[in-house]
């Protein structure tokens, strides 16, 4: 092999590497860098739990769905509360303190993402509850 070709097989080794390279990293870039969707959250939160899963005695989680530009959460509540007022003002306190601790909620928050939490009656004496976190401070 001559020098000269040697020379052509490093220029175009070398190139060729360069591109690959190139193209990795817009991959990455691409996957990383691109914005939040209520899509992603799901997928991310499916592979942490299987569900339906019991969440307590009292509550259990049955699925989770996207929507348009929102993340939708669906759990059961077993039995009739005394006091419906009391246990939506304690819901809509847990939702919110937890989804203003979790960094991918903030994020989602930046990006336009809603969460709302339906919670269902297993006995059916009252309607759902859809709650939504009130404003994380900060």
């Amino acid at each position: 092999m001559t020098a000269e070709t040697r020379e052509k097989l490093f220029k175009y080794g070398l190139a060729a590497g360069l591109v690959l390279i190139a193209i990795l990293l817009f991959a990455y870039a691409r996957e990383f860098i691109a914005p939040l969707t209520a899509e992603k959250i799901v997928a991310a939160e499916r592979e942490k739990a299987a569900l339906p899963m019991d969440i307590n005695p009292s509550i259990r989680w049955e699925s989770i769905e996207a929507g348009p530009q929102r993340v939708i959460y669906t759990y059961t509540v077993r039995g009739s509360p005394r006091d419906r007022e009391a246990l939506e003002n304690a819901l809509r306190q847990q939702i919110t303190k937890f989804v203003c601790a979790e960094q991918l909620y903030r994020e989602a928050v930046k990006n336009k993402i809603a969460f709302e939490f339906i919670y269902k009656f297993a006995d059916e004496t009252h309607p759902a509850l859809s709650l939504s976190p009130g404003e994380c401070g900060g």
